[in-house]
């Protein structure tokens, strides 16, 4: 008969005795100087062997059984039939295969869940949220661009104007309530010539990216592509993407400090996705294409906006937010 040599901890005091544990009919058996305790086995929870550490039982009565005879338990499970899951957990914690296997598939759950899950879920939920929700989160990241970034614009006010009378042509198309207005600011020595979308439709375009332009179409298609990202809700869906990975991140470490005040700033600090590039990319040809726009005007400044930014072809194809410029432009060139 298989017995196993343990301490029993009665769950009152922090005093151990040792005793013997075996299995009579259907009952646990606990023997030692101080007497015999019986207990039902299907009130008895035993823990699962992990590699060699101590195991325990626990009684309905609070007290517990622990024993560093790992086989001896397994040997009583065995006789009652109760050892299955308790080995299955020890034999993949005993063998490197599963130890790697357990990691590769928590890595490809992980990387789904960041790279297709919480996108997908955020878009499923910005699309759902009404545009007043995006307003304060707007007007906060404005304020802060305003305040760090930009100066008044010196455009000519016929300039402004006529831009102006272009913009209300891009933006008739939409159907959603978007609080549509373009903005113009100077970008300075760290913005320069650039263009931004907040997510409740405010446009953002710089001074220095007027004046890049050639052609007022330029300036136009940069329109269309922000307005892209407005339509998509490309910016409200990036601050719930990241929020959401942040607040995993903050699960699994307990740090809430660096979520703190982050959201009015995120839209400044995170490029939007490849994938978010192409859809704003693909709104703006289509417009272009449905206004009877020579589509390489995209192409043409987005050329210029690169020469100007000192990138060399194929720098930052792989390692930016953005798809390379020469990518970018292609479906723009077709026409």
């Amino acid at each position: 008969m298989t017995e196993v040599q343990g301490h029993y901890y009665d769950g009152k005091t922090s005093a151990s005795e040792v005793v013997t544990l075996r299995i009579q009919g259907q009952q646990w058996l606990l023997e030692g100087a101080q007497g015999s305790r019986h207990y039902p086995l299907e009130q008895v929870e035993v823990a699962n062997r992990l590699g060699n550490t101590a195991r325990h039982l626990s009684f309905p009565d609070g007290g517990r059984f622990e024993t560093t005879d790992n086989d001896g338990i397994d040997a009583l499970l065995h006789s009652v039939d109760r050892a299955g899951s308790s080995l299955w957990l020890h034999r993949l914690e005993s063998h490197m295969r599963y130890v790697v296997l357990g990691v590769v598939v928590s890595i490809a759950f992980v990387w789904a869940l960041v790279a297709h899950g919480l996108p997908a879920a955020a878009k499923a939920v910005a699309m759902q949220m009404p545009v007043s929700i995006s307003t304060g989160l707007s007007e906060q990241v404005l304020a802060q661009l305003d305040e760090r970034f930009f100066a008044p614009s010196q455009l000519p006010a016929e300039t402004q104007y006529r831009l102006q009378q272009r913009f209300a042509n891009v933006i008739a198309p939409v159907e959603q309530g978007f609080q549509f207005q373009l903005l113009f600011r100077q970008g300075g020595p760290r913005l320069g010539a650039n263009a931004f979308a907040l997510p409740s439709g405010l446009i953002l375009m710089t001074d220095e990216l007027v004046k890049l332009a050639e052609h007022d179409d330029e300036l136009v298609a940069i329109m269309a592509h922000e307005v892209g990202h407005v339509v998509y809700r490309h910016g409200l869906r990036q601050v719930l993407q990241h929020t959401a990975l942040g607040l995993v991140m903050t699960y699994l470490t307990g740090d809430v400090s660096s979520l703190v005040g982050a959201l009015p700033v995120m839209l400044m600090q995170l490029g939007y996705s490849r994938a978010f590039e192409r859809e704003a990319d693909r709104y703006a040809l289509d417009y272009l294409r449905s206004q009877n726009i020579p589509s390489a005007h995209f192409a043409h400044i987005m050329q210029r906006l690169d020469k100007q930014h000192d990138q060399e072809p194929g720098i930052g194809n792989y390692l930016s937010t953005h798809p390379a410029t020469s990518e970018r432009i292609q479906p723009f060139l077709g026409d």
